[in-house]
């Protein structure tokens, strides 16, 4: 989905196997180490139900899971 932390805030993206009709997130959090140095996880928002999905945001740039953007 990004290739940086720093793109991932307020990015948009596609699960490649959406469930619960959750296709469309919104990365709504970055969450810092203890130093508030580096970004290890990110707080996704699902649009349709508004749940929210917190993961490392390392996740994000796997190509089989997450897209990025909207289709």
């Amino acid at each position: 989905m990004a290739s940086t932390p720093r793109n991932c805030f307020r990015a948009s993206g596609l699960p490649c196997l959406p469930r619960n009709r959750e296709r469309h997130f919104i990365v709504t959090r970055l969450i810092r180490d203890e130093q508030d140095e580096h970004v290890v996880e990110v707080v996704l928002q699902a649009v349709l139900t508004r749940r929210d999905l917190t993961l490392a945001w390392r996740e994000l740039k796997e190509d089989g899971v997450w897209q990025m953007g909207w289709k």
